[in-house]
């Protein structure tokens, strides 16, 4: 569709044929947005970072054997195959920020309290305040470039599909709480649309001429360009 608007999209866009109201959201790296608003079909990409994919981050990896991917705090907490702990992955991560958030070991900046530099997770896995600060930017992109497209818009999604590896892991009520996430839509989580749309192809090549047309369809917007995104973002 765009640069930074790609084949996942489009397969995603053509699996679900979205209708007025509806919103795709693929998280990742680079949160790709398509809107179905009144005026039409509109896209957008937010620079999330690859945080939540583990990079960068002290004790992060990705959703593999030995990854924490659910956190409940006070020491609990599930790991991927049931083994001991050797990081932490995105979901876990995102859990991390609402639990703690909630439980009052992390004020409103994202600083430890009471103050540390690190919090222990688990014996050698722990999250450096630095790390907060990379997700929390993480989070607020994807949630920046949800509202400033809905501004853009002058409509909200009633109902938002979650895409992509991530989405089909994360805790619902915690990206909400965490503010990544708006409060009252009707949310799906799709999973991850690429596969399904190269299935599709693979089994009927005449699919091609439907991507095609959809690939001409939505309006991308530059959210660099508009001032509210980073009124959001900050």
């Amino acid at each position: 569709i765009s640069a930074y608007i790609g084949g996942d999209l489009t397969a995603g866009l053509a699996e679900l044929r979205l209708t007025s109201g509806e919103m795709l959201v693929d998280i990742g790296t680079n949160c790709e947005i398509i809107f179905h608003a009144p005026q039409g079909l509109v896209c957008a990409a937010a620079a999330a970072g690859p945080a939540f994919e583990g990079a960068g981050i002290h004790c992060g990896m990705r959703a593999v054997d030995g990854a924490i991917d659910h956190y409940f705090g006070k020491g609990k907490f599930s790991v991927i195959g049931n083994i001991g702990a050797k990081g932490i992955c995105g979901s876990g991560m995102l859990d991390f920020l609402a639990v703690e958030r909630q439980a009052g070991h992390l004020n409103e900046f994202g600083r430890l309290q009471p103050q540390h530099e690190t919090f222990e997770l688990a014996p050698e896995v722990f999250l450096h305040e630095w790390d907060i600060a990379q997700l929390l930017k993480a989070k607020a992109a994807i949630s920046s470039g949800i509202h400033a497209l809905e501004e853009f818009c002058q409509s909200k999604a009633a109902k938002i599909h979650l895409a992509g590896g991530f989405a089909q892991y994360l805790n619902l009520n915690n990206a909400i709480a965490i503010g990544m996430l708006p409060p009252g839509r009707e949310y799906s989580i799709v999973g991850n649309t690429s596969p399904a749309g190269a299935a599709h192809l693979a089994c009927l090549p005449e699919f091609a001429d439907t991507l095609e047309k959809y690939i001409e369809s939505p309006q991308e917007i530059h959210l660099n360009a508009l001032p509210t995104f980073e009124d959001h973002f900050i």
